[in-house]
Parts: C-alpha cells; structure tokens; sequence
C-alpha cells in the first residue's frame, strides 16, 4: 500500500504558491485510512500550508510528537482547533520545562522553549494523550520508538540547551526523544523530529527492537547543525551501512552539514522543505 509523507512545515519553502516556512517541522502521513501527524512545527505554518497543499486534518486522528520544544508542538493548539479531537503520543517529558541560556552583552540570557501549553489546555480541546516511554505500534505500519537507550558518557551537543535543577541548570537530556518508524513497500523509513538522542543510538535501539538492518529512507531534523565535522563523518558511516536510497535530512540538520553530506552521497540527498511530498 502506498505510503505518502508531505512536509508541512519545515524551516523553508521550496514548492507551492503561498506556503511558508518557519522554524520547525511537522510531517503528515498517509496511508489508507490512516492520517497521522508527526509533530506540528511552531504554528505560524500549518493550517495554512495542509490547505495550501489540499490536506484535511480533520481526518487526521492521531499525532506523535518528537520532543517538547515550541518548535515542534506549538501548532498542536491550531489542529486541535481544526480536528477537534485526536490522540496525541509521546514521552512522559514532553511537558517539562525547557530553556535555552545564551551569552549576550549583558551577561547569559534564558529563553523559554518547551511546548507552549499545558496538558489541561490541549486536553480541552480534545486532545487524548497516551503518554509512554515504551516503543509501540500506533497505527498500522507505524511505530513510535519511545525513550531510546543512551550509550555511556552521552552528551548532547547542544549545551545552550538545558533544563531547570533546583536553583540552577543543567543539559536537557531529552529522555523524551523519538522517532518515528514506517513500514513501507520500499522498506522501512525513518522519520526525525531533531534526534537529540543521537543518530546512532536511534539506529541501534531500533536494531534491537525490530531486526532491521538498512532503511529506504531517513527524513528529518538530524540535529547534525549542532554538532563538528567529525560528527559528520560519523553519520556517513552510519548512512551508509544502513544502505539508506534517501536521505531528507532538514529543520536542525544545517546547511553545512546537509551540503556535506549531499557532496559525499550525492543524489541519495535531497531537500525536505514545506510543501515537498514523497510517496514510499
């Protein structure tokens, strides 16, 4: 059965009269019946591009969220608006607080940058949560892989980004990471909110679970625009014992990193921006 993906929001706009980009990412699946959001990008984009691109989401009944940034929750509101009700998966995390500290001129600056809502505000708009850190099927084809195992000494790389500890701070560690896997008549492919747990122990976790061994596609934000040319030379590595046919690497990927890759890879990378569709 077919399976299409189409980027709603996303950091740019590549295709399609009127669409818009922002900061974030939201990917709509679709297969059968089945509609299922991947994240809701930060809610300036997508009710406007889904019409734009001719995507009901009133018949979309499911939503799986990445992580709890602004970035990739703050549109949730605006669809629950629109479907009125759906079941929304994700980790227990995802409603804590988070920050991002900056050095300015004045000294560090904090920002506020988790899920712009409480969980009382989305459930009375008709949002249900199923909120787990266990890896599970939530529609046919499609799994959700939870809380992905660290291996040891993990850092994030991005240590602007932090969450409170008692009077202080401390690095997030996205304990509320995930992915989402799709099983298609190409093979499985991958989709990314911003991998903070990191590409490789993704990779593995669900090595483990599953017994896969290559994937047809990876789209998403691989947070690779955070991180140094040797962790660049690293996720080729990995890109390519996976035998991945297609890399969408966008959001927190970075330019430069994409650029690297696509000169390494070639035409197994390409653009993931808003109003894009691939069908699997």
């Amino acid at each position: 059965m077919k399976t299409t993906v189409t980027v709603l929001c996303e950091n740019t706009a590549g295709v399609g009269q009127g669409i818009i980009g922002e900061h974030g990412l939201s990917l709509l699946i679709e297969r059968g019946e089945d509609r299922v959001l991947f994240d809701t990008g930060q809610g300036m984009s997508l009710i406007r591009n889904a019409s734009l691109l001719g995507k009901d989401l009133t018949r979309v009944d499911r939503v799986a969220l990445s992580h709890g940034h602004y970035d990739h929750t703050g549109g949730l509101a605006d669809f629950l608006d629109t479907s009125r009700q759906a079941t929304v998966f994700a980790h227990p995390d995802v409603f804590t607080e988070r920050f991002a500290r900056f050095d300015g001129p004045a000294g560090p600056r904090t920002r506020s940058i988790g899920i712009p809502f409480t969980r009382e505000e989305l459930e009375q708009k008709g949002a249900r949560f199923d909120l787990s850190p266990a890896l599970r099927e939530i529609a046919s084809g499609m799994t959700f892989t939870g809380e992905i195992p660290r291996p040891q000494g993990w850092k994030a790389w991005d240590k602007r980004l932090v969450v409170r500890d008692g009077d202080g701070w401390r690095p997030d560690p996205f304990r509320d990471d995930a992915s989402l896997l799709l099983e298609t008549d190409r093979g499985a492919v991958l989709l990314l909110g911003c991998a903070h747990a990191g590409l490789h122990a993704i990779v593995k976790h669900l090595r483990t679970e599953t017994g896969l061994d290559r994937f047809h596609a990876i789209m998403g934000g691989t947070h690779l625009g955070a991180g140094t040319r040797t962790d660049w030379e690293k996720a080729l590595s990995l890109l390519e014992s996976c035998r991945v046919e297609k890399i969408a690497a966008s959001h927190c990927t970075g330019f430069q990193a994409a650029s690297f890759l696509a000169c390494r890879l070639g035409d197994r990378v390409c653009p993931a921006t808003a109003g894009m569709t691939f069908e699997f």
